[in-house]
């Protein structure tokens, strides 16, 4: 994904009325992809995180928040993920110890660090390799807004800053949908920090279920405070603002587009400037797992995880909803 275009956080903007007219025709097809469509139903129950935008929500680290959650609860499941930005098509389970984010994905090879995670661009097909014996629950890190596959649980990450941009669907703003429809299929809303004016807003209308989380980084002991900091995510700034909140020394910053693949070129300007600047060279987790491993010697990866306000909800919610 190319780095989210200022214009759709802005309102008025010029560019996002230029738009409109693809952006109605994004949207038709997406209507009449629901409408036409009878989604397969597994028989393994299934939750689906997604969110509402392009990028940038903190739907990975809920998965793994969720995944954590059914462990407590002794429920056995597996992750099933379409695997963005990897070229294999699957299905196939993927091993953190063989496969390269260039195959899989980056999001697909976090996931697999913790739960087997079956990677599948066609996700029907990725549900062959999982075996109801010895699988209670499927946890989907995407798909939120592909029909063809039935789901159980909707839940819908919201960046309670971030929100929704200008409130336009792509490529006029960043949703993938109309808010309406993203609404409709909800489960429950994960909203993750204090909510915008235009968010609370936005939900004060719903009757659903809210569980309020926060993203924290977990940095390793040992590291130096002073940092030279790089991402290719959605909002990478949002990594750097977390580094400097716990304290760190953030001397410089350099930022790439979501899911980047690193050249060696660029590491190499990367490790140059941190010796330069006498800084640490950090990174988040997503980055760090699509770098080669002669370029991971020299940078610390820094997890994101999510904390929830209040883990025994959401953990009763679960248990109610799934019936196991």
């Amino acid at each position: 994904m190319i780095k989210p275009p200022r214009f759709w956080f802005e309102t008025p903007a010029l560019m996002a009325h230029v738009l409109r007219p693809p952006a109605f025709v994004y949207e038709a097809i997406h209507r009449l992809r629901w409408a036409i469509a009878t989604p397969f139903k597994s028989e393994i129950p299934i939750i689906c995180v997604g969110n509402t935008g392009l990028g940038g929500a903190g739907k990975t680290p809920t998965a793994l928040a969720i995944g954590r959650l059914l462990d407590d609860l002794t429920i056995s499941f597996k992750y099933l993920t379409r695997g963005y930005g990897g070229h294999e098509q699957g299905p196939l389970l993927v091993n953190p110890l063989y496969h390269k984010a260039f195959q899989v994905g980056d999001e697909p090879l976090l996931l697999a660090k913790t739960h087997p995670t079956i990677m599948a661009k066609n996700r029907i097909k990725g549900l062959a390799l999982i075996h109801k014996k010895n699988t209670q629950v499927i946890v989907m890190d995407d798909g939120y807004q592909n029909p063809s596959l039935g789901k159980n649980l909707h839940l819908l990450v919201i960046d309670g800053q971030r929100g929704f941009g200008n409130g336009l669907v792509f490529p006029a703003g960043p949703l993938r949908e109309p808010l309406s429809m993203a609404f409709a299929r909800a489960s429950a809303i994960i909203l993750i920090g204090d909510p915008s004016a235009q968010v609370k807003e936005a939900l004060s209308d719903l009757t659903l279920p809210v569980f309020k989380a926060t993203l924290t980084i977990q940095p390793p002991e040992g590291l130096a405070n002073k940092v030279y900091a790089f991402a290719g995510i959605a909002f990478p700034d949002k990594f750097f603002q977390s580094l400097k909140t716990h304290g760190f020394n953030v001397i410089d910053t350099s930022s790439f587009p979501d899911h980047h693949a690193y050249d060696d070129v660029e590491y190499q300007n990367l490790q140059r400037k941190s010796r330069s600047l006498n800084a640490s060279l950090v990174t988040t987790q997503k980055d760090y797992v699509r770098l080669s491993a002669t370029q991971k010697r020299f940078v610390t990866p820094i997890p994101v995880v999510l904390e929830w306000e209040d883990e025994a909800v959401i953990k009763a919610f679960l248990k109610t909803k799934l019936s196991l």
